[in-house]
């Protein structure tokens, strides 16, 4: 049975299905390698501004923190990352998917950076194409938290170390693929502020 949280076992039991085990293996592989040469490059990144808050939201009312998101927190963590968790809780919040109020943000003002993971289904239907999904995606929750002045109160956006990245890059595209995509949108927007 295939499992969305598993890609790439599902990758192995496709491959297998098919008679194809030598090149699933080669694409993780690879996976792996681009995963140790990104980690090698944000190494820096790393060690500057090691505690990384990550947040869901579609404009900036409501934001989810869920750090068990496989896709999006794992490869963060597997990065060198620390993730930032709310300070009464640390241990069930790091573990659940927990609606934070954007009036409770600066209790994580401990973050050396944020990542919003910006998701927006609304007049999906007037997006163009593919390309116009991200902008789509992450409009709102930019224009609103560069307005905002309890967001623009943290650290991180003081510092420039906010990042706006669609939400679908780690959690609708799963698999080598979509890591390969993820870590090319992290670099890039990671390297360019440092």
């Amino acid at each position: 049975m295939l499992s969305w949280e598993n890609p790439n076992d599902n990758l192995k039991t496709i491959a297998q299905a098919v008679n194809r085990q030598g090149k699933a293996d080669k694409i993780l592989q690879a996976t792996k390698q681009k995963i140790k040469q990104a980690k090698d490059d944000l190494s820096s990144v790393v060690a500057s501004h090691p505690q990384m808050l990550l947040l869901y939201a579609q404009g900036s009312q409501e934001f989810l923190m869920d750090n068990t998101r496989r896709g999006c927190s794992s490869l963060i963590k597997e990065l060198g990352f620390e993730l930032v968790s709310q300070p009464q809780s640390e241990e069930t919040l790091s573990k659940a998917r927990t609606p934070l109020s954007l009036e409770v943000i600066p209790q994580l003002d401990n973050a050396d950076s944020i990542i919003l993971f910006g998701y927006n289904f609304s007049n999906i239907k007037e997006v163009k194409d593919a390309q116009h999904l991200a902008e789509h995606q992450l409009a709102e929750l930019q224009q609103e938290w560069s307005k905002n002045a309890i967001a623009q109160s943290m650290t991180a956006s003081k510092q420039g170390r906010i990042y706006f990245i669609s939400a679908y890059l780690c959690l609708g595209l799963t698999g080598s693929m979509g890591t390969e995509l993820y870590l090319e949108e992290l670099q890039e927007q990671l390297l360019s502020s440092n």
